[in-house]
């Protein structure tokens, strides 16, 4: 795995992450509805479908969301482990804002002062080669 894809990884989980969030949000709204969705079947004035159901199933559904939520972070940590052995402290910091923040070139420069255009190619570059080297020791010798 290249450092590039090693550390992507970080930056896809932001997305997932909210993703679970938003989905566990959405099904304790859903298990909490005083109001049945209009599509609900009711049968002599009762839901046809028992209250308990709903928490049992929202749960079940927290307990998945949980674990993924868990080993996602896992990976992140993983990720801020490698990054933290980066011993030039800028490097890392940029890395670290792209990366795990999900933070885009245009904002790292506005907070650094420093242009787009030299942390894209000049820093994020520098970063992948100590990454790569942190990742792959022996390969730094090539």
């Amino acid at each position: 795995m290249t450092a590039k894809d090693f550390l992507i990884r970080g930056r896809r989980l932001s997305g997932r992450l909210a993703a679970l969030q938003a989905c566990k949000r959405r099904a304790y709204a859903l298990a909490t509805q005083a109001t049945a969705p209009i599509r609900q079947v009711y049968v002599k004035g009762h839901s046809a479908r028992r209250p308990d159901d709903s928490w049992a199933a929202y749960a079940t559904l927290c307990q998945t969301i949980e674990a993924e939520t868990t080993r996602l972070l896992g990976i992140q940590a993983e990720i801020l482990a490698v990054l933290g052995q980066i011993e030039d402290n800028f490097v890392a910091q940029c890395l670290t804002d792209y990366y795990v923040n999900s933070k885009t070139w245009a904002q790292i420069a506005a907070e650094t002062q420093y242009s787009e255009t030299h942390l894209s190619r000049i820093i994020h570059a520098r970063g992948l080669r100590l990454v790569e080297g942190l990742l792959h020791p022996g390969a730094a010798l090539r």
